[in-house]
């Protein structure tokens, strides 16, 4: 696979502050990597700065190994016979010049992200039982494991680079994709480039405060997510919740598509009633049906992540009453081997 990188910047909407000459950009990029190891010949290698090492320091390193072209925030005009682009956002453009070296493979799946503090994993987990219950092949990434094609395999962060997800959805012969997204993975435009089908919010608690400072910048971070939809893309919300209740409505006042679960009756679209054992649905709203689907974990907020899943699977046209049968077997979480 190559692109030249005249053709890499205009599929990509990265745009270069300095004047490049026509020799680079006929020039073949037969590669895209953040980390001087994984250069091999006519990679274009981005300068990535994290908390203790700045990628800068490896421009040498990486023309060593066969870069061909630097993307950087810096100038680097005064480096001689080191071709460069000089952007003002690095990290976005490499998930964006990822997307586009690998053709936008999330626009042609069906790709569901999940964001919030607390349940990330256990709900992305039951979306993908469910999925493949109903008959789909379905990968996962997130905080357990990595699972493409019916392999898995361990990682190493909760929302992998931009240069890993875009390539494994590239090679993926997936239906449908489920994405845990991190707020840092988010804050850190991991999932730029991304199309996303559904965008679900689980909840806000004070967790993380070390990297946001604030919750607000918290809450930021997590609401990145909704402007990542496709056109035509719908955000599942906890709205039950102060921080929940904001998003929905910020969403619907942007013109979004929203389906929220809330436990009060006559909610918009899917009532949880927190005072049984079972998580109770009235699926859309007040006169809807109404099903008992049982969670295969305890706890409420294990009810309240199969609330969000089992959304998905009715606004795909899926019956709610088979989530109990289908959720039956769920084997929890269980780490790659």
């Amino acid at each position: 696979m190559n692109m030249k990188v005249y053709e890499l910047l205009e599929q990509s909407g990265v745009t270069a502050r300095n004047p490049l000459p026509a020799d680079v950009e006929q020039l073949k990029i037969t590669g895209i990597s953040e980390s001087f190891l994984q250069v091999i010949n006519d990679h274009l290698f981005v300068t990535i700065s994290g908390y203790a090492t700045d990628g800068e320091a490896y421009i040498g390193n990486a023309i060593e190994r066969g870069a061909s072209l630097i993307v950087t925030e810096s100038d680097l005009t005064a480096r001689e016979n080191v071709p460069f682009i000089q952007d003002d956002n690095a990290r976005e453009s490499l998930a964006l010049l990822a997307s586009a070296f690998y053709h936008n493979p999330s626009q042609d799946k069906l790709v569901i992200g999940i964001t919030g503090t607390n349940g990330k994993t256990t709900t992305a987990l039951f979306l993908q039982h469910l999925l493949k219950k109903a008959g789909f092949e379905a990968a996962y990434f997130g905080t357990v494991y990595n699972e493409v094609n019916g392999q898995r395999y361990e990682n190493k962060l909760t929302t992998p680079s931009a240069t890993e997800i875009q390539a494994s959805l590239a090679r993926s012969n997936d239906d449908v994709v489920v994405i845990e997204t991190s707020s840092q993975g988010l804050h850190q435009y991991r999932m730029a480039g991304m199309q996303f089908d559904y965008a679900l919010f689980t909840n806000l608690q004070h967790d993380h405060l070390d990297y946001h400072k604030t919750m607000e910048a918290y809450y930021q971070a997590k609401k990145s997510l909704f402007s990542l939809m496709k056109l035509d893309g719908k955000a599942v919300i906890n709205s039950y919740t102060m921080w929940g209740n904001r998003l929905a409505k910020e969403l619907e006042a942007n013109g979004k598509q929203v389906l929220t679960v809330d436990t009060k009756k006559g909610a918009t679209n899917y009532v949880l009633d927190k005072t049984t054992d079972t998580a109770v649905v009235a699926f859309n709203g007040q006169g809807g049906q109404i099903e008992e689907i049982e969670a295969p974990l305890s706890g409420v907020y294990n009810q309240e992540n199969l609330i969000l899943a089992t959304t998905v699977m009715v606004d795909l046209g899926l019956d709610a009453g088979n989530t109990n049968e289908a959720i039956a077997d769920f084997a929890g979480i269980v780490r790659a081997v």
